[in-house]
């Protein structure tokens, strides 16, 4: 990371290069996850088919290309989660040279406390590393 005084035109610029790596990183994980959509798909429906085969119903497509585009939005949301960690990296290396070193090693502690937990779980059923 470069970290000498830039001026704007020079940040947009390389906010503008840090943006389109991001987003191409979640195309190329989007490609990637498309291959994969229709298990996907099918596992975050089960609940939903599963209900209905109990009322003896079925799940139906009223548009000609209704699940063509939610095979695309799959896909795109599974691209998002998987390049999460590139788009988070390209953020932390456009910001990290304007902050100083005390405010860095204050974001540490707090993007690395608990990097497994889940925004759904409560903070009392993850376990604690400090004794």
């Amino acid at each position: 990371m470069d970290e000498r005084a830039l001026p704007i035109t020079e940040h947009l610029a390389e906010l503008r290069r840090r943006i389109a790596i991001a987003l191409g990183a979640i195309v190329a994980g989007a490609i990637l996850a498309y291959n994969f959509s229709e298990p996907i798909f099918g596992y975050i429906l089960s609940p939903a088919t599963e209900a209905l085969a109990a009322k003896g119903s079925k799940l139906q497509a009223i548009a000609p290309t209704e699940i063509f585009i939610a095979y695309i939005k799959c896909a795109l949301l599974a691209g998002f989660a998987l390049t999460l960690p590139v788009s988070f990296w390209q953020l932390w290396a456009f910001v990290a040279p304007g902050l100083y070193d005390s405010e860095k090693r204050a974001i540490f502690p707090s993007c690395s406390h608990r990097p497994c937990s889940s925004p759904s779980a409560p903070p009392s059923a993850i376990p604690s590393s400090s004794p």
